[in-house]
């Protein structure tokens, strides 16, 4: 699942892009096809998302206070967490943040595909210093441990026009 909802498949013996003008799968010509290993089945489809081409993307700044790759946060179910981003074009609450957590492929099944729309609970003020112009986005981890269940999550934001941020990591643990 991308950042946008939309989602990607892979698996088997190629890898060739979405065909912007059909919006079929194919092989064009430069694509890499390459023979299978034996007993294997090797497939991969790279989907160039429309939402890479939209303008400005959001950046996340950081999550929990921590930069979600060398520092991961930690939260518990029903906790709040903070997002210092920009959102280019966003007056405020013209966007969306979701949690999406980590595949685990086995045998072509994800068994742990979750994509999660959490709720914006507040918004900091916008600042300009430094430059972009930033703010703190307020949200919620589902309390219900069978909506998200501990571990690993990314955390990205979606833009009012469909552009979508570089995800950042943050750890969910069981509740209080």
């Amino acid at each position: 699942t991308l950042p946008d909802g939309t989602q990607l498949s892979g698996g088997g013996a190629g890898l060739c892009p979405l065909d912007p003008l059909t919006l079929d799968w194919c092989h064009l010509p430069g694509c890499v096809v390459p023979p299978p290993l034996p007993g294997s089945n090797q497939t991969v489809e790279v989907l160039h998302s429309p939402s890479m081409y939209l303008g400005a993307r959001p950046q996340i700044v950081t999550v929990g206070g921590l930069d979600g790759w060398n520092s991961v946060p930690v939260r518990s179910h029903g906790q709040e967490l903070d997002i210092d981003a920009t959102v280019p074009g966003t007056t405020g609450g013209e966007f969306r943040v979701a949690l999406i957590s980590p595949g685990a492929v086995t045998h072509a099944l994800n068994t742990n595909q979750r994509y999660v729309k959490i709720f914006i609970v507040g918004l900091g003020s916008l600042t300009l210093n430094p430059p972009p112009l930033t703010t703190t986005i307020r949200v919620v981890i589902p309390a219900d441990a069978d909506i998200v269940p501990p571990g690993y999550y990314m955390v990205a934001i979606t833009a009012s026009n469909g552009s979508t941020s570089t995800a950042k990591w943050v750890k969910i643990e069981y509740g209080p």
